[in-house]
């Protein structure tokens, strides 16, 4: 008697399933939709909706209903792009706000100084600039 060949498991095992991908704002499935069931609402004469399958009852409303939700996606993708966006560019401001201030206050600092305490102060500044790698020779 001949032992029975083992199975791979890929076979027995099932894939998990995948989620489905919402396509892009930008895509022209959406802005299809969008058209054709504007245009289906709209168009009272044959030549405006030829090409296009008409329905009535249901169908049309399940479809207007597809449309809005897929529209109602994309504009929620561009909401929270630029949700995302206005943090980044508020936390950028609050940075170049501290870091301004900071200069500022150096500022003022040297402008409290003294005559004789500026002139030690750009001379000590020449001399770290001169021995700094990136000076200009």
């Amino acid at each position: 008697m001949s032992k029975p060949k083992p199975r791979s498991r890929s076979a027995r095992i099932k894939p998990a399933n995948k989620r489905r991908r919402l396509s892009s704002p930008e895509s022209p499935e959406k802005t299809f939709c969008h058209i054709r069931a504007r245009q289906h609402r709209m168009a009272g004469d044959k030549d405006a909706t030829e090409g296009f399958h008409l329905c009535t009852g249901t169908a049309c409303r399940t479809d207007e209903v597809v449309c809005s939700f897929s529209e109602l996606q994309a504009v929620k993708g561009q909401l929270r792009r630029a949700t995302q966006q206005l943090r980044r560019c508020q936390m950028k401001l609050a940075k170049m706000t501290v870091s301004a201030n900071r200069h500022k206050r150096l500022d003022e600092d040297i402008q409290k100084l003294s005559a004789r305490e500026k002139l030690i102060f750009h001379q000590w500044l020449m001399k770290a600039n001169a021995k700094s790698p990136t000076a200009v020779r």
